[in-house]
């Protein structure tokens, strides 16, 4: 099962949300070099992240999905989805999650 936001708006805002987390928690400091393109995280690349851990192949096909109609589907209703969204950016940032 995907996580699907209700729309774009709210599906860039979780990016950029999620971006600023990690700027500001420092989390940036703990990733793989080989994840960056560059030093400084960018909000194209956090969308990928993002629409990968929620199950998707890509931000495009994420957005192109809820610009149609459909029933949103949020991590904070099903919190084994959110655990499985996690493991998944976890892994694909090379942030060793379960050990922090």
């Amino acid at each position: 099962m995907r996580l699907t936001p209700a729309h774009t708006v709210e599906a860039e805002g979780m990016a950029i949300r999620l971006l600023d987390e990690f700027v500001c928690s420092g989390m940036i400091d703990n990733l793989r070099p080989s994840v960056l393109g560059s030093s400084v995280l960018q909000l194209e690349e956090i969308k990928a992240i993002l629409s990968v851990s929620m199950g998707w192949s890509s931000w495009s096909e994420l957005t192109l999905f809820v610009k149609e109609a459909h029933e949103p589907i949020y991590a904070d209703e099903r919190a084994e989805l959110f655990d499985k969204a996690v493991e998944i950016m976890s892994r694909q940032l090379g942030f060793d999650y379960c050990c922090r």
